[in-house]
């Protein structure tokens, strides 16, 4: 293993799925670029930012070459949440208690504010309301994800205390669009020309994705702020919580 710090320092690893979950922090906090990675210093901790692209396989190999190489003391996964509860509104920010896979194995996760909820990982986007309320029927969570459980268990299995913290870009009454998976490369980021051209086929679809547009770049401001906000008060040597459950070996 290598590490860019000295063992005193503490270091504060922030993991995303897209780009954008990360842009406007990484400026925020001043972040440059290193390798694969953006570093910076923030309030005596050291920060190391990675963007591992969607999905739990992308996710999960950048965080763990993130983990390999810097030796995080914290871990927080950052990014934008499909609302499943009817209560969170587009730009809502939650700090999760709990992450949950589709088989109902959970994991619990640092917080010094405990929210009471669940953030589910699922394998597919839950892209209807009907698909939406089937969800929080069925497991109880209020926000739906496609990384966070996997990257709490590789944090659980490597002792790093993790928190995850979503801000929700469609709540549980709005749709996706079902082509949303084909916009985005592999890395995360949105392929603007694809997304046009489908666009100029499809008219109908402008106020959707004007809708989508809007509440993702509320989302990302408020997860942005918020995060700024933590990074700025929270101790970075904060003690995790303990978990009071088994951690779950399978998928």
């Amino acid at each position: 293993m290598t590490s860019s710090t000295s063992p005193s320092t503490p270091t504060i690893a922030l993991i995303a799925a897209m780009p954008m979950e990360l842009g406007a922090l990484a400026r925020k906090l001043e972040l440059t670029a290193a390798g694969p990675f953006l570093v910076g210093r923030h309030h005596g901790a050291t920060i190391v930012a990675a963007v591992g692209g969607v999905g739990a396989q992308r996710c999960t190999a950048a965080l763990e070459q993130l983990i390999e190489q810097h030796e995080p003391t914290q871990i927080i996964n950052i990014g934008i949440a499909g609302g499943l509860a009817p209560s969170p509104r587009a730009g809502d920010v939650i700090d999760f208690d709990r992450v949950m896979n589709e088989t109902g194995q959970t994991i619990d996760l640092q917080t010094d504010a405990p929210s009471g909820q669940t953030l589910l990982t699922v394998h597919r986007a839950a892209d209807t309301p009907a698909k939406k309320r089937q969800l929080h029927e069925q497991y109880g969570a209020a926000a739906v994800d496609m990384e966070s459980f996997y990257l709490a268990r590789l944090a659980a299995d490597r002792g790093i205390p993790f928190r995850v913290i979503r801000a929700i870009s469609d709540p549980a009454e709005t749709p996706l669009p079902s082509t949303t998976g084909q916009w985005l490369r592999s890395d995360g980021s949105v392929n603007v020309g694809r997304a046009v051209r489908h666009l100029a086929a499809h008219p109908s679809m402008l106020p959707q994705m004007l809708r989508l547009r809007r509440d993702t770049r509320l989302a990302i401001a408020s997860l942005t702020d918020h995060t700024c906000r933590l990074l700025t008060t929270w101790p970075a040597n904060s003690p995790t919580r303990p978990a009071t459950t088994p951690l779950p070996t399978e998928d």
